[in-house]
């Protein structure tokens, strides 16, 4: 399935961050927020109307699973977390910084505006700070919208590579394995 292969991405060697880790902790107050559980982060996804996926394609408890795993490791379920990353590029290319925000940790050159970077054609057509509150529907939308535009094909060729080495550097490659029955198991639905 398509779905699961978007944030089944291993990080890709090309890459680095600053710090220790794969995130370089900037700043996990920049807005008003909340930290929530898995178990209702879960019962966000599962209070959304039935989206229409393309044929062949939806979203199983498993994938769900990996994703909100992802925001565990990440962000620590923290809904104002912001990090800083930077993308390493051949040694010619100036080194740009990404910033990542909220629980799902979008990049603010592809997903959403922060108001001093030139914004074209962002994918959620968010701002950046829609992202770090603690109303979480909108940063839900936006990684169900993606989900489904990878799904569609529809990144432009230029743009498909900048998304995929944002999903490999965040994503957490230890979430690949979880299935909803092991990672829910303390949840009550």
């Amino acid at each position: 399935m398509k779905l699961l292969v978007i944030f089944g991405a291993l990080p890709d060697p090309c890459l680095q961050a600053p710090g220790s880790g794969l995130l370089s902790q900037q700043n996990k107050s920049l807005a008003e927020g909340k930290v929530v559980s898995k178990c209702d982060l879960k019962k966000e996804f599962n209070k959304l109307p039935e989206i229409e996926w393309p044929e062949g394609h939806t979203m199983t408890d498993n994938f769900l699973a990996k994703l909100i795993c992802h925001v565990e490791k990440a962000s620590e379920f923290n809904t104002s977390s912001v990090n800083q990353l930077i993308p390493r590029k051949k040694e010619e290319e100036e080194a740009e910084q990404w910033t990542l925000y909220g629980l799902f940790q979008l990049s603010d050159h592809l997903i959403c505006s922060d108001g001093a970077t030139p914004s074209p054609d962002r994918i959620c057509n968010v701002t950046c700070s829609a992202l770090v509150d603690d109303h979480i529907e909108d940063d839900i939308s936006c990684v169900l919208n993606i989900a489904k535009k990878v799904i569609d094909g529809g990144f432009a060729v230029e743009r498909r590579r900048e998304f995929w080495r944002m999903v490999r550097l965040i994503f957490q490659p230890d979430c690949n394995n979880e299935t909803a029955g092991n990672y829910f198991a303390e949840c009550k639905d």
